[in-house]
């Protein structure tokens, strides 16, 4: 069946399958339609959550918000000096004075959130930060028998609605405790305050619905705070009588012939619950599902008879010419070409089948211009081997004759000669060796062959001084590195300046890494041009061609050698010691 499938739809025309692709589009619409209806339903849930969720979460954070202020106001003024110097002075009137300011200040700063502080005493004294005390106050302490109990920690009561304000209150409660060594945790009195819950979330906005409302319960189940329109009470006892779910669930109920949405949640610090409560129109006016579903199954049946058309003129036509051009080619005519003007995908298929047509013809020319080229380069690259054998020869050829001239200087006993071309013989052996490593012992022997010329060149006994210890003269470093330092030692430092100077090698090491430092007290570096040096080594940049820089051509290269072994820590530095010497720091990896 599978096979007769594909055999059926690989003859079938192109216009006869866009004919079914048309009508399969058009039962997915309907399809589509369907789903759009029950989708919408999940989508006015989702908006409700979502509302639910922010207001849920917004009153919680004012809640916690205006707690947490109370919380560490409380504290910071109980714990204070002056409010151990009035509960524990008696009848002091400066100190009473002190505290009572203190408190006023407090709630000033939530006004209308703190309806009052107050302070009792163990010695039966009051302090308040009101003057006409709350009836809500003298009820919630009666209550909690407040001034006349010591209370064992701190804590926040239920809800109570006011029947004088029909607002809904709560205290927080804290007890006052010495901390005096002698009387440390003696009970000294408790510390109220009022808050007011209407005022609290009076001041703030949360609904973005017409028909939208939310209201506070208490864990008796009456409803202390309400917004909006609704009856909260007559809600709240239908949704009771209705709810089959739990908190933070969203449910459904008809209320006066509307249906509603609603959820409920608990705030976490305080023993109360919050329920939201939108209209299910109000939610489907903001969200427009139903009107985007009819608009977009409009225009989607329109746009697809669109397609349609276009695609019987666009695809089957420029399909059937370029089949016919293709037969043209099979049928022996190379020079044919598939002539379909379009931008589109078969536009740009013909595009590429005529530039492979292309290629194909101009294969032949390349096969021969490719064979030539190959002659050329394979007989470029023996000629240049025979030039690199050559060039070989020539440093051996050099150093045979540096020998030849320290065997005569020998005979005719001219000592000078002697050693000049002896140390410069084995300085050149030494760097035309083919091996790039070499040891920290050989290469401070190239250094001292090069001091040995430089003495009889300038009739000087420059000393070499030499800090390294003997267990480092064996460590792999990069061959010719430290010759071409103590060279610019010589030509730009000990060269400018009268009188013999001294050049200084030390070594150290820090783990894998191996510095050695190469000071002269020759002419020093200014300032300026040591940063642009140091700048330059950490840039890997060439500033050989800066005429205010000198020696830059063997800097440049030995520290390019130390980056390219080791990127992150190789280089040069430039420095001036602690006695003035200008010194060169290279540092080696020895792994």
């Amino acid at each position: 069946m599978g096979k007769k499938r594909n055999l059926l739809f690989s003859n079938m025309k192109i216009n006869k399958l866009l004919i079914i692709i048309l009508c399969i589009t058009l039962l997915s619409l309907i399809a589509m339609n369907i789903l759009l209806a029950s989708a919408s339903s999940r989508a006015i849930k989702d908006q409700f959550r979502a509302h639910f969720s922010s207001i849920n979460t917004s009153i919680e954070n004012l809640v916690h918000s205006n707690n947490s202020f109370v919380v560490n106001a409380i504290e910071d003024i109980c714990n204070s000096e002056q409010m151990y110097e009035y509960l524990q002075s008696g009848k002091n009137i400066e100190a009473h004075e002190s505290v009572e300011e203190s408190l006023k200040r407090i709630a000033s700063l939530k006004p209308g959130c703190i309806e009052t502080i107050k302070v009792f005493s163990s010695n039966s004294l009051t302090v308040s930060s009101a003057e006409n005390e709350p009836l809500s106050m003298f009820i919630l302490t009666q209550q909690y028998k407040l001034d006349s109990t010591q209370v064992d920690k701190a804590f926040f009561s239920t809800l109570y609605l006011s029947p004088e304000t029909h607002e809904a209150y709560y205290v927080y409660v804290y007890p006052i405790r010495s901390a005096e060594l002698e009387n440390f945790r003696q009970y000294l009195g408790t510390a109220v305050v009022l808050l007011n819950l209407n005022r609290m979330l009076d001041n703030q906005t949360f609904n973005d619905y017409t028909q939208s409302s939310y209201f506070v319960v208490d864990n008796t189940d009456a409803v202390l705070y309400s917004t909006g329109t609704l009856d909260a009470n007559e809600f709240y006892n239908n949704c009771s009588a209705a709810e089959d779910t739990g908190l933070s669930s969203v449910s459904t109920i008809y209320y006066q012939r509307s249906l509603y949405y609603y959820a409920s949640a608990s705030v976490s610090e305080l023993d109360w619950r919050i329920y939201t409560v939108i209209a299910e129109k109000d939610l489907a006016s903001q969200t427009n599902i139903t009107v985007i579903a009819i608009i977009l199954s409009v225009f989607s049946i329109i746009l697809i008879i669109i397609v349609a058309i276009v695609l019987l003129i666009n695809i089957y036509k420029p399909i059937r010419q370029m089949y016919v051009d293709m037969s043209a080619i099979r049928l022996g005519n190379p020079k044919q070409r598939i002539s379909i003007i379009s931008g589109n995908e078969l536009g740009e298929l013909a595009t590429h089948i005529n530039t492979m047509l292309d290629e194909l013809d101009a294969s032949a020319e390349q096969i021969v211009s490719t064979q030539q080229t190959l002659y050329e380069t394979e007989l470029a690259e023996r000629q240049s081997q025979i030039k690199a054998l050559q060039s070989q020869i020539n440093p051996h050829f050099l150093y045979n004759t540096l020998e030849c001239i320290q065997g005569i200087a020998l005979e005719n006993n001219v000592r000078d000669i002697v050693n000049i071309s002896s140390s410069m013989a084995r300085i050149f052996r030494y760097s035309i060796a083919s091996s790039n490593l070499s040891t920290l012992g050989e290469e401070l022997n190239c250094v001292k062959h090069y001091l040995t010329i430089m003495r009889i060149r300038f009739n000087s006994s420059v000393p070499l001084n030499l800090d390294v210890p003997a267990e480092y003269l064996e460590l792999p470093i990069m061959r010719m590195t430290l010759q071409p330092i103590v060279e610019n030692a010589f030509t730009h430092g000990l060269e400018q300046q009268s009188g013999e100077g001294c050049i200084r090698i030390t070594a150290h090491r820090e783990n894998s890494m191996l510095r050695i430092s190469i000071a002269n007290s020759g002419k020093p570096i200014e300032p300026q041009i040591m940063e642009q040096m140091n700048h330059r080594f950490r840039e890997n940049a060439d500033f050989s061609a800066d005429a205010n820089i000198n020696g830059g051509v063997a800097l440049v290269n030995i520290n390019r050698r130390l980056m390219l072994s080791d990127p992150i820590n190789g280089g040069i530095c430039a420095s001036v010691t602690e006695d003035g010497m200008t010194c060169f720091t290279l540092t080696f990896c020895c792994d």
